[in-house]
């Protein structure tokens, strides 16, 4: 059994797909296996309609007891484009 020995800590990382539209979303080329594209994919979802998605995300992750790295989620990271005039 795996135990954490330190606290989730945070990466940045850059993918490789241009930016979508709003509420677009692409994962071309993002080095992850296919269950951490999938959870990346639905943290989007939570995301407001209007939210865009560069080519950054924060990646979470964690030591383990045997010294080895957990790859907890990758986090995009939402753009919401707004005029100064609406606030």
């Amino acid at each position: 059994m795996r135990d954490f020995v330190t606290r989730p800590f945070v990466e940045q990382a850059q993918t490789r797909n241009e930016p979508g539209e709003a509420g677009e979303t692409t994962a071309d080329d993002l080095d992850l296996g296919l269950h951490l594209e999938e959870v990346m994919e639905q943290l989007k979802e939570l995301f407001p309609e209007n939210c865009r998605f560069g080519n950054h995300r924060l990646d979470v992750k964690a030591v383990t007891s045997e010294t080895g790295f957990v790859f907890v989620a990758p986090v995009p990271v939402c753009i919401v484009q707004q005029n100064w005039k609406q606030f």
